[in-house]
């Protein structure tokens, strides 16, 4: 789901995905960075999950960031 407002009530509108980590792991991150006395950053990263087949062409904008000088108006078919 690149943008919200593409998606269509009773088709994909109530679609949720949600990443999971074990508290586990997060804790040997923490111990490893504390103990070596790194810098630990955080960042939301957005990810897209395709649960089945598209029936349509589907086209999304350059990530902001990511765009390379003359390409700017480019986009990108999944």
């Amino acid at each position: 789901m690149a943008k919200s407002y593409t998606q269509r009530e009773g088709i994909d509108y109530e679609a949720t995905i949600s990443l999971v980590v074990k508290f586990a792991s997060i804790r040997l991150i923490l111990t490893i960075v504390a103990h070596l006395d790194l810098k630990l950053y955080q960042m939301g990263v957005k990810t897209a999950f395709h649960i089945r087949e598209l029936d349509e062409e589907t086209y999304i904008d350059q990530l902001v960031g990511f765009i390379v000088n003359g390409k700017q108006g480019n986009v990108y078919k999944l």
